[in-house]
């Protein structure tokens, strides 16, 4: 029903504990190194979108293998993290 999260291509976390992620989630979160010098994550446990404080069959899906920090917001919906999170960004740009 959703392409995002199919189980060969997509975000899909995995059904079960046990049926693990997609085979792009885990392709993405084995390679070694970084996509950049500095990775960060900005989230909600409030997102409206990802649902359930990110945690998705006991893992928090929002935060990246090897981020150097991350923001988490408790109140701001899924859009909130994306058009009020700037200020964020600009200090690990500082």
């Amino acid at each position: 029903m959703l392409p995002t999260c199919s189980n060969v291509d997509g975000f899909n976390p995995g059904a079960l504990v046990t049926s693990g992620p997609s085979k792009f989630l885990t392709t993405l979160n084995t390679h070694s190194g970084a996509e950049g010098d500095n990775v960060y994550t900005i989230w909600s446990k409030a997102d409206t979108v990802v649902g359930a404080q990110c945690i998705v069959y006991g893992k928090v899906t929002c935060r990246i293998p090897g981020q150097k920090a991350e923001v988490v917001k408790t109140t701001y919906d899924h859009f909130d993290v994306r058009d009020k999170t700037g200020p964020d960004m600009i200090k690990w740009l500082s």
